[in-house]
């Protein structure tokens, strides 16, 4: 037992809200399933941005950007003289989450074969993405974000080390 009582207002914060890319992966197929799952928490709308970088951009990708980053968070060394958007083409869409309760983590699936068309046999059809999810406030402002690079290719790597520690490196298509 306490010899006095004890009494402190403390100030609860909010629900949490974020939303996330669950792969870590960074290929998609082109003959596989082109549905990139995200989850979300706390979240009504999605916000969803895809940046298809230019092929002949490529190279400007790589040299501007940290040479620190992974494909899982890339960011520009000056992103605000040069960004993602120098360098490619861009596409925005809003999804709306239908979930019954927020607080609860919910999970969808965003289509990304509408970002290329599939039928063309040219480059069109593959390349380079920069993918970013993220939510707003009521205020408009970005309260929680993720992003990567996703390559989409009809090529695949497989790679052996032999037992004297060399690598074979075998290109396959898929």
């Amino acid at each position: 037992m306490l010899g006095s009582d004890y009494a402190q207002i403390v100030q609860i914060p909010e629900n949490l809200r974020e939303v996330k890319l669950m792969s870590d992966g960074s290929i998609l197929s082109l003959s596989g399933e082109k549905v990139l799952p995200v989850y979300s928490l706390g979240i009504d709308k999605l916000y969803l941005e895809i940046d298809k970088i230019n092929q002949q951009e490529i190279n400007h990708l790589i040299s501007q950007t940290n040479r620190y980053n992974s494909f899982g968070n890339p960011t520009f060394i000056n992103e605000y003289s040069f960004n993602e958007y120098n360098i490619s083409e861009v596409f925005q869409e809003e999804v709306i989450i239908n979930s019954e309760n927020l607080n609860l983590p919910y999970y969808t699936d965003l289509d990304f074969s509408k970002y290329f068309n599939l039928e063309a046999k040219d480059s069109y059809s593959k390349g380079l993405f920069l993918t970013k999810v993220f939510a707003k406030d009521n205020q408009g402002n970005i309260i929680s974000q993720d992003k990567r690079l996703i390559l989409v290719t009809d090529l695949g790597l497989i790679v052996k080390t032999d037992k004297d520690g060399t690598h074979n490196i075998f290109v396959s298509y898929i």
